[in-house]
């Protein structure tokens, strides 16, 4: 006999091995309410939402509300190429100075390489005056 559970998310039938069990505190298991796959799917959205909120404060001491604010007031894209996307499957980059650690703006991937190739004024400055000729 297969044991069946609906879905209290997707509001689909399934069967009882595709939620996930947890053990209360009499000791007793029970099923999560919304299936593995919406679990994933939701674990999946609290991420994107969370934790690259938690990781610009651990390396930049920089909140959520300050990023939104310097990335609004880049217009929403790269601070050097004006890029609206972010050119790559990860998220938006936070650019900051590795001396001071103080937070210069929000770049697309491929200005954000650029950037850490320890690319000096002078060598960019070179770079222009070859793209010139």
């Amino acid at each position: 006999m297969v044991y069946m559970k609906q879905c209290k998310y997707c509001k689909k039938e399934k069967e009882i091995h595709l939620f996930t069990t947890w053990v209360n505190k009499y000791g007793v298991e029970k099923f999560l309410p919304k299936c593995k796959d919406c679990k994933n799917e939701t674990t999946r959205a609290w991420r994107v939402d969370n934790i690259s909120a938690q990781n610009r404060w651990i390396r930049y001491k920089i909140t959520e509300t300050k990023w939104w604010a310097l990335f609004n007031s880049q217009g929403k894209c790269c601070a050097i190429c004006k890029s609206t996307t972010p050119k790559t499957s990860r998220d938006w980059h936070t650019d900051h100075n590795p001396v001071t650690k103080r937070v210069r703006g929000i770049l697309c991937n491929d200005c954000n390489h650029i950037v850490h190739k320890n690319i000096t004024v002078e060598i960019l400055s070179a770079a222009i005056e070859y793209l010139g000729r």
